[in-house]
């Protein structure tokens, strides 16, 4: 998918996919990581006009 494609509705429907698919949370946490980075660079290099990662709701708790 291209960056700038990217919306805060396909991230959240990416993460329910893998919640039930059962992917740790640590895992999720650093693929967002990464993801962040990428958008980040997205946005500075004029890619994108916004980081669509801030709007969306990061999974959190504790286990799995």
């Amino acid at each position: 998918m291209r960056v700038d494609r990217i919306t805060a509705k396909t991230i959240e429907q990416w993460i329910a996919k893998r919640r039930e698919a059962e992917v740790t949370l640590a895992t999720l946490r650093k693929v967002l990581l990464t993801l962040g980075a990428v958008l980040k660079y997205a946005v500075r290099h004029r890619y994108m006009s916004y980081n669509p990662l801030s709007d969306v709701d990061r999974p959190g708790g504790q286990g799995q």
